[in-house]
């Protein structure tokens, strides 16, 4: 079903800046200006953004920016894209993110036994002193005696499960990261891009941190960070909940931003995406309301800044519109598209108090407060208000109804007794609950 906004199965080279219906590359240029400038250093810089507002696509993008355009044959940039919430099922970040420095090394490498015969060459006899001194408690001489035995036993498996503990030893930190340097010089810069921290396991976010900072800390090697913070704050809170989260947060980064977002009156990034989804995603749904479009799009663009929604729940009001509507036979004579929006937004937004809505008694005052109509601005203020009183009000008169003009659209007549006004609320919430996304 292509007028419903599903996740993204798009080619991730397909991911451009040709795609970039916010105007957000200025930002990409400077955080590679930024990373780029910073030659023989390391950084872990951190994006700060809300949760579901396109950071996965955004991340992509500015992958792809990095490989099609700032990256040469002379320079080659390394780039490697680590979605934390696909590793969490480990124990221990450490080894998913040594493990992808070692796989992008070797990336021109056509099988998965060319990679471990060359990662065996490359850094085996640190490995093998490291194993054979810590757990099989050898000396210097029995260790380099015995090397080229090593090569003709399966035992990498368990030299690998004993690198981390190794390395947690102090005196033996520099090597490892020495070591790394070492593989990773001559590759230019290798910038990692760290993805859905607020995703993953709490314990698993905040290892990856502290790996990241302890072991990985290396020159050449650049970390961005996209995070929520509040969330990370919040992990940070309930795993350690002694300390300052905010100051134990600032060990681990070197540098914060926050991902651009523009919330000007008019053009902003609501009034963009809501435009894309009229007249590109949902243009057929929307061709039956020709004469009604502006305004229905006007309704929406007030309610996704009054209540500051996500991309993401943005794309569920217009989900749950279409298959309203595509659910009717006759579509186009549902006028009552200005109830059918408030009602996705309180399902969307909250769920109980959508729920509650089918009980009536007193639920004009619950929504007004719940949704903080007190601090809504003219004319949706009004408008709102009148369509609450409409529905719930059981006093209003025809006198008040021809009173506000915004309310001529319903035939008065039908829906005078309170009894009828009930049974009309509750077909419409029939039909949005016919489905659920």
């Amino acid at each position: 079903m292509s007028w419903i906004i599903q996740n993204s199965s798009q080619r991730e080279d397909t991911i451009t800046f040709e795609n970039d219906l916010f105007n957000r590359k200025p930002f990409w240029e400077s955080l590679a200006n930024l990373i780029l400038n910073s030659w023989n250093e390391s950084l872990t810089i951190s994006i700060d953004a809300n949760r579901w507002e396109w950071k996965t696509t955004f991340l992509k993008m500015w992958k792809n920016y990095l490989i099609t355009e700032r990256s040469t044959q002379e320079n080659k940039l390394n780039i490697i894209y680590f979605d934390s919430f696909k590793n969490d099922y480990i124990e221990d970040p450490f080894i998913p993110l040594f493990w992808e420095i070692i796989n992008n090394f070797w990336l021109d490498k056509k099988t998965l036994k060319d990679k471990w015969i060359n990662l065996i060459k490359w850094i085996l006899p640190l490995l093998w002193k490291v194993w054979a001194r810590w757990v099989m408690k050898w000396d210097n001489e029995q260790i380099d005696n015995d090397l080229e035995k090593l090569i003709e036993w399966d035992i990498v498996s368990q030299i690998w499960k004993t690198l981390e503990e190794y390395i947690k030893k102090d005196s033996l930190v520099n090597d490892f990261k020495l070591t790394v340097e070492k593989l990773i010089e001559g590759k230019w810069q290798m910038i990692f891009i760290i993805d859905e921290l607020d995703r993953c396991r709490p314990d698993f976010a905040l290892r990856l941190l502290e790996r990241i900072k302890h072991f990985f800390d290396i020159k050449w090697l650049y970390f961005v960070l996209w995070i929520n913070k509040k969330q990370i704050l919040n992990y940070i809170n309930k795993i350690y909940w002694n300390i300052e989260s905010e100051e134990y947060l600032q060990k681990f980064i070197d540098i914060e931003t926050n991902l651009p977002k523009n919330t000007s009156e008019r053009n902003n990034d609501y009034e963009k995406y809501i435009e894309y989804l009229i007249n590109a995603q949902y243009k057929d749904i929307f061709n039956l309301f020709s004469n009604r479009i502006d305004s229905m799009k006007e309704l929406i663009l007030f309610l996704s800044n009054h209540y500051n929604i996500s991309f993401r729940e943005l794309e569920k009001i217009f989900n749950y519109l279409a298959l309203t509507y595509k659910s009717l036979k006759n579509p186009e004579n549902l006028n009552s598209y200005f109830l059918i929006i408030i009602l996705l937004f309180i399902r969307v937004k909250n769920s109980y108090i959508y729920s509650e809505i089918k009980k009536w008694k007193n639920m004009k005052d619950v929504i007004k407060e719940k949704f903080s109509f007190n601090k809504m601005t003219e004319p949706y203020k009004k408008y709102l208000s009148d369509e609450l009183d409409f529905i719930f009000d059981e006093t209003i008169t025809e006198e008040l109804i021809k009173s506000r003009e915004y309310l001529h659209r319903y035939n008065f007549n039908f829906l005078w007794n309170i009894d009828t006004r009930k049974r009309y609320l509750n077909y419409h919430l029939n039909i949005i609950d016919s489905f659920n996304i």
